[in-house]
């Protein structure tokens, strides 16, 4: 190099435009906010999917969640009328699971087990027919679906759980707890109040 050549300046990294830098970062933060949002919202988004599903159906009812995250759910629920319902329900405890090809399973929820904690069942059973007022409807859609033996049923429990039977001879009150394995009764206990 002699005195008369000039040293090159280094080569000038190519800068990017803020508003490049700038919308980076806003959907950073817009992504952030929105799953933030969205996990603090699910117990909403649960409540409306189930009481949407319901309606669909033609039954009135009020869930209100408590916990709802992976794996497990707890909710309050009424189903009927606010003044008359048909079945009220303390503490909804649902335990889930996901199915699919990690698992040799059909892609999908399924139900590991059921606890309802003093829940109030109000029926009927006249002229021969039983009648669980706003859930049958629900009763004829699952007993008309083909049994999935490759689907075990969910284990459920009833803590504390009463039934107000209304026949043709009178009122029938009862109160009872029980446990089902896999669609199988495995305890019972109950007692009947004099009718």
């Amino acid at each position: 190099m002699t005195e008369t050549d000039t040293p090159e300046p280094p080569a000038k990294r190519r800068a990017r435009p803020r508003y490049v830098l700038w919308g980076g970062a806003a959907v950073v933060v817009v992504a952030t906010a929105g799953s933030i949002l969205a996990y603090g919202v699910r117990r909403e988004l649960a409540r409306d999917a189930l009481v949407g599903w319901l309606e669909q159906r033609g039954v009135e009812s009020e869930v209100e969640i408590h916990t709802f995250d992976l794996g497990v759910a707890d909710a309050r629920l009424r189903i009927g009328p606010a003044a008359d319902p048909d079945v009220i329900a303390e503490r909804v405890e649902v335990r889930y699971g996901f199915g699919g090809f990690w698992n040799d399973q059909p892609l999908g929820v399924r139900v590991a087990s059921v606890r309802l904690t003093r829940p109030v069942v109000k029926a009927s059973f006249k002229a021969g027919k039983l009648s669980l007022g706003s859930l049958d409807p629900l009763v004829e859609e699952f007993t008309k679906r083909p049994p999935q033996p490759d689907r075990g049923q969910p284990d459920i429990e009833v803590d504390g759980g009463q039934l107000r039977l209304t026949t043709d001879y009178g009122r029938l009150n009862a109160h009872a707890d029980l446990r089902l394995k896999n669609g199988r009764l495995s305890a019972l206990a109950a007692r009947i109040a004099p009718a």
